[in-house]
């Protein structure tokens, strides 16, 4: 359901199937360019967008579906469209700039809030999106930066082509990695699939690699709880089998190495832009991952930076509204970060957790029950997670300790003073 950026799907389609003099694109795969048109004709008020596809594949036609004017539509969708009942012939449709040509153009005008849309192979009637466009990008060698700075992709997970309102007429040339569910590709039959999938990028050792998706034989449908664990070979290659079911499709999922399981979703990092991948009708996929989503920021080692690290106690004190406590740094233990919240006073009763950097959102990290406990150990219990004070206590410090591996925050533990 997303931007595909596995090498073995996205870089097919280099064909110079432009002159039909040469066999209609049945020769080899060419490192050839296309100029596109100047875009002198282009009318005013419109932009002309020029794709390329991969191997020329039109199937039911090429559309574009998204918002006019600010309005998203589930349906009919561009200038030009009725409300509704509208049939593909009379929608705006791309066409082949030349017979064979992997390239396909079509005049969009510009509304006032100018252009927001996806491509999509077959004309989409309802809000299934099916067929549309993945891995989408800029083909800059065919587009002048002015025209450039026009388009951008908004959301790398769907990605959107984007044109500002008062664009000047221009031609923005654009390359389609592939895409989504395409009813030009043969769905799988059921039976035993055997993945293998090489990583571009080198994973630490014990970094688990796993698969989900959908019918896939005794898995429910993308549970990253349990996923089918990925054998790694000798070769460096990591090789699954499993029973899979037809029209099945699947991502690659990776763990960090000092998590013991898949159960935390934030745990994950995901092959490419949360690729979906189908399986081919072979039954034998062989996929190799350029890229995994946010893989630097979790597994390249960073320095600590206490100031961008700043831990709070939050609680029943007031409603869990604001951290009732701040911690402060001091020197370190060994390699242990310390910090310390003084003067805490805590009433029977009062649950409470240590979070980073005053918010609940991902990235920052929020600890309760399951952390070691020190010093009054014996006033505090499990409360679903929270950590609660059993009787009324005022500590004069409150230690956090904490240890970092360059990617997060490890052995953690709060020594309660009095």
């Amino acid at each position: 359901m997303a931007i595909m950026a596995v090498a073995a799907l996205s870089l097919v389609g280099c064909k110079d199937k432009n002159n039909p003099a040469e066999g209609g694109g049945n020769e080899q795969p060419q490192d050839t360019t296309v100029t596109p048109p100047a875009g002198d004709d282009v009318p005013e008020g419109y932009v002309r967008i020029l794709i390329q596809v991969p191997d020329g594949e039109e199937c039911h036609g090429i559309y574009m579906k998204g918002c006019v004017n600010g309005q998203w539509s589930g349906e009919n969708t561009y200038v030009g469209l009725e409300s509704g009942g509208v049939s593909a012939d009379e929608a705006i449709r791309f066409k082949r700039i030349a017979e064979n040509s992997d390239f396909f153009q079509a005049d969009f005008k510009l509304g006032t809030d100018g252009l927001q849309g996806k491509v999509c192979q077959l004309y989409p009637k309802d809000a299934s999106w099916q067929g549309q466009a993945v891995k989408v990008s800029l083909i800059e060698d065919k587009t002048t930066l002015e025209n450039a700075v026009a388009w951008k992709e908004e959301n790398k997970d769907w990605p959107q082509l984007i044109i500002s309102a008062g664009t000047k007429p221009c031609v923005i040339a654009l390359k389609i990695g592939g895409w989504q569910n395409s009813e030009c590709v043969k769905a799988n039959e059921a039976g035993k699939a055997i993945w293998t999938m090489r990583s571009k990028v080198a994973l630490p050792e014990g970094t688990k690699v796993g698969i989900s998706g959908v019918n896939i034989e005794g898995y429910a449908n993308w549970d990253n709880s349990n996923p089918i664990i990925m054998e790694k070979q000798a070769d460096g290659s990591y090789v699954a089998m499993c029973n899979v079911g037809a029209n099945c499709v699947y991502k690659y999922t990776l763990c960090f190495p000092e998590e013991a399981g898949f159960d935390d979703k934030h745990g994950h990092i995901i092959a490419g832009d949360k690729s979906d991948l189908s399986m081919p009708v072979s039954l034998q996929p062989v996929d190799e991952v350029d890229e995994w989503l946010e893989f630097e920021k979790r597994y390249l080692p960073e320095d600590f930076v206490p100031a961008d690290h700043q831990f709070g106690l939050i609680g029943s004190w007031d409603g869990w509204t604001a951290d009732a406590y701040a911690f402060v740094y001091g020197e370190k233990d060994g390699d242990f970060y310390v910090a310390e919240a003084t003067n805490v006073e805590f009433a029977a009763g009062t649950e409470f957790k240590v979070r980073e950097n005053g918010s609940w959102d991902v990235p920052n990290k929020n600890f309760g029950w399951g952390i070691e406990i020190l010093g009054d150990a014996a006033n505090f219990e499990d409360a679903s997670g929270n950590i609660k004070a059993i009787a009324d206590a005022t500590y004069a410090k409150v230690i956090l300790k904490f240890k970092w591996n360059g990617a997060s925050i490890t052995e953690i533990s709060l020594d309660f003073q009095k």
